[in-house]
């Protein structure tokens, strides 16, 4: 009897939390990743009869009881129940966790920009859907918000997936002794370090950027800017790591320089891309490549 409690417990959890990331503004990239854990849980805590039984439960009343349901049904099961699923597998199978979590984003974003091309392809106004989503903002605000999402919703959408999966991934570590989760948690943020072979994709996408600019071929320009700003973000990332290695134990300055960089990325952009050849964090001192190996 209790079981069946904590199994419709998590299962009304997974809907809340997916739910009010979706009417909270700017928090909801935090709270979603909670809906995943909610299922995660109920796969590798009560078994994959519970955790299906748990998506397809929160997947009825999404459908049911809320507008557009078969939109948000969409975003469920590709943010929530694809990720749960990928990420549990991985979990059980004790998969390092650098791994898993690249495999959910891979299969997760290959699906969304298969979703993302079938919409445009049918002829479906996807600039209806995004003006109902900023429709509170300013008219000039507004304007300026959806041209940037509809000309880089590619780009958009793949770095909130992958932004919610590691957060899924680092919420799910930090209680899972709680729920006797063995999970490999990754390394500290400070160690986290890019391939250096990311530089080339940068360099030929930037060339080939500029090459359908200059041509003036406006499908192939749209998708390298596309695949820029993910590069771009990744390289924001590695800032931030920078960062806080210097500053792990001046919390208050490492809060003020991640304050600039977020209403300056640029800053954070340049110093992830110099660190390939200055490398700040020296081999000696690093354990990236070993956390990068073993996942934990």
């Amino acid at each position: 009897m209790l079981s069946i409690r904590n199994i419709l417990f998590l299962i009304v959890l997974s809907f809340i939390f997916f739910f009010s990331s979706l009417i909270i503004p700017f928090a909801g990239i935090i709270i979603l990743p909670f809906s995943s854990i909610s299922i995660i849980v109920l796969l590798i805590k009560y078994g994959i009869f519970a955790g299906l039984a748990g998506i397809v439960l929160s997947s009825i009343v999404i459908y049911k009881l809320t507008s557009f349901g078969y939109i948000l049904l969409s975003f469920f099961l590709l943010l929530v129940a694809m990720n749960s699923i990928i990420l549990s597998f991985g979990i059980l199978k004790k998969i390092n966790a650098w791994k898993i979590i690249f495999e959910s984003c891979l299969l997760t974003n290959l699906f969304l920009i298969i979703g993302l091309l079938a919409i445009n392809l049918s002829g479906f106004q996807l600039t209806w859907a995004l003006e109902s989503v900023i429709s509170g903002l300013p008219k000039d605000l507004s304007n300026t918000v959806l041209t940037i999402l509809t000309k880089n919703i590619y780009a958009i959408s793949t770095i909130f997936i992958t932004t919610n999966i590691f957060l899924s991934y680092i919420f799910l570590s930090l209680i899972s002794k709680k729920y006797e989760i063995p999970i490999n948690k990754l390394p500290p943020f400070e160690k986290w370090k890019l391939p250096e072979q990311t530089i080339f994709f940068l360099i030929f996408s930037m060339l080939f950027y500029g090459i359908s600019i200059k041509m003036k071929y406006n499908i192939p320009s749209q998708i390298f800017e596309n695949i820029l700003y993910v590069i771009f973000f990744l390289y924001f990332m590695q800032g931030l790591s920078i960062s806080k290695y210097f500053l792990n134990k001046q919390s208050f300055l490492l809060i003020i320089i991640y304050i600039l960089f977020v209403f300056y990325p640029p800053l954070s952009i340049f110093l992830g891309i110099v660190d390939i050849w200055l490398n700040f964090r020296t081999k000696g001192d690093s354990k990236n490549e070993d956390y990068l190996k073993k996942g934990s």
